[in-house]
């Protein structure tokens, strides 16, 4: 294995938004058919850099869509990406275009959200002729059933943690305070015990000083004030938020921490002018794409390398394939979703 910290590039593949977030209409996927082709995948192979891109359910129902990804050339993972709302069963928006996805699958029975990821995984499969083996949930809206339900349907990775977001929804609450910020083997309600689980947890990474930290570890009630997020807010690693230079302090943090994967995330329609409320024209486009140049210059120029979510399972599971779970330190104790 690649010795050193490993970056992967993870992409929510969407259909084109708007600047409420709401799909375009009429529907496109321009980001998908040009921008990820043109534009995110060559920017990655030339710096030998691969990218992981999850595709929603209306991505995978579009003829165009499919097609540009089945020849897209360079090394990449397709993997999943769920919003519950466009597909089914009880799927809520037949005609997404103009609408707005609001439900998180961590809200459905158990039985509901299998169905829906059942449903995923198929038509994944139809398309490309294989299975999808690492996943995101929309809006970070994972539980314990959700790691299981993916076991059970031959997926290896998760990428669905955000380190210390905290959220209520309507039936529950979605508490990653406490989440490592490394791979890490899920343990907890929903999986057998400790260290054999299949499926591995890859979180987005998220950088928090020493007081977030802190806190993030001991304060627990289940309704923070704004104090506590205020203090507790840390640096996604997204290029759709921050600059160049904060990525790359945000990144040296990490792997000051021991990180072994930094795991960068933004979605694809951010890289069309007006399709999202981050590029409102080609402007706001190429500012997110500098932003991201520029880490990825001094990635390389460090002497570090890549891979994909997939590719990151064998570090949670240890270089010997023994299981593994996080250890704690800087990064808090072994993680649940």
């Amino acid at each position: 294995m690649t010795k050193g910290p490993l970056l992967v590039i993870s992409v929510d593949c969407e259909c084109d938004k708007s600047a409420d977030w709401t799909s375009a209409r009429p529907a496109s996927f321009l980001s998908i058919t040009e921008a990820i082709p043109t534009i995110l995948q060559p920017l990655l192979g030339r710096r030998g850099l691969s990218g992981t891109y999850l595709l929603s359910s209306e991505v995978l129902e579009d003829d165009a869509s499919c097609a540009a990804l089945s020849q897209m050339e360079g090394t990449h993972e397709l993997g999943a990406h769920l919003h519950g709302d466009y597909i089914g069963p009880g799927r809520t928006h037949v005609d997404f275009a103009g609408s707005l996805t609001s439900e998180y699958q961590c809200d459905y029975h158990d039985e509901l959200q299998r169905a829906k990821l059942e449903s995923l995984t198929d038509m994944f499969t139809s398309r490309f002729g294989y299975g999808p083996t690492s996943f995101r949930a929309g809006r970070f809206g994972a539980n314990p059933y959700t790691l299981r339900a993916l076991e059970e349907l031959g997926y290896l990775v998760d990428s669905s943690v955000l380190p210390g977001h905290f959220e209520h929804t309507a039936c529950t609450v979605i508490d990653y305070r406490r989440a490592p910020n490394v791979p890490y083997v899920p343990v907890g309600p929903g999986h057998r015990s400790a260290g054999v689980a299949s499926i591995v947890e890859v979180p987005v990474s998220v950088s928090h000083g020493c007081v977030a930290r802190f806190l993030l570890r001991n304060y627990h009630s289940t309704s923070p004030g704004r104090i506590f997020q205020r203090l507790t807010r840390g640096t996604v690693l997204r290029p759709t938020w921050n600059t160049s230079a904060v990525l790359i302090a945000a990144a040296r943090r990490l792997v000051g921490q021991g990180g072994p994967v930094i795991n960068v995330m933004f979605h694809s329609m951010e890289l069309v002018p007006g399709a999202s409320p981050y590029a409102e024209d080609q402007a706001g486009v190429r500012g997110i794409v500098g932003s991201l140049e520029g880490f990825l210059d001094w990635w390389i120029a460090e002497g570090y390398s890549g891979c994909t979510l997939s590719e990151a399972r064998p570090l949670a599971l240890g270089l010997q394939g023994e299981p593994a779970t996080s250890s704690g330190g800087d990064n808090g104790p072994r993680g649940q979703v």
